[in-house]
């Protein structure tokens, strides 16, 4: 019986806090549902924001106009190639800046209702589904910038574009990152 009893108190303690919400360190965050860097990247028309806006383009081999951009000399881009992604970055990022204040104004003023709970459920719906709108333009935005921008490029410059981003190989034998010196990162990696 005493065994039972030491076994159950330990049980117990260590059960104890596994309660614990996964959000305690966003309690103090402007706006509950946006990280500060969810809001920074909705400011500036960012494609970080809710993990990614447009990461399935980007992990699904359709790159985005702002990496090609820092990627153009790698990449050897012609000046027609870059003009024209320019054009396709600025236009989404345009886009994106507007729909990302409107969307963290949604998300803000959804926040203060429920803090000061003042909101029903048809007033919850409304502000949901404005939100669930704003989301829907901005990601279409980020996504479509990148179907524009492979349309752009060639299936080299997107294959070369797909390895620098360290999409081609989970092998690291093959998949030297930029930097690296190619024998220390072999020999490292243990590549033969």
């Amino acid at each position: 019986m005493k065994y039972f009893l030491i076994v159950f108190i330990f049980a117990y303690q260590a059960s104890a806090g596994t309660h614990t919400s996964p959000y305690t360190d966003q309690i103090e965050n402007k706006i509950k549902a946006l990280t500060p860097s969810d809001l920074v990247g909705l400011e500036k028309g960012h494609g970080t924001p809710f993990g990614g806006m447009a990461k399935a383009a980007e992990l699904n081999g359709l790159p985005g106009p702002r990496h090609v951009l820092d990627l153009k000399v790698e990449l050897e881009l012609s000046l027609v190639e870059i003009k024209e992604i320019e054009a396709i970055f600025k236009k989404m990022n345009k886009t994106a800046v507007k729909a990302g204040r409107e969307l963290i104004q949604i998300e803000e003023s959804l926040d203060k209702k429920l803090k000061n709970k003042e909101i029903e459920s048809d007033g919850l719906l409304e502000l949901v589904e404005k939100s669930a709108q704003k989301y829907g333009e901005l990601r279409y935005s980020h996504l479509v910038a990148h179907l524009e921008t492979a349309e752009v490029l060639s299936k080299k410059e997107i294959d070369e574009y797909n390895r620098l981003r360290g999409y081609t190989s989970n092998n690291p034998c093959q998949n030297i990152p930029k930097g690296h010196p190619p024998e220390m990162w072999k020999k490292h990696h243990g590549c033969n």
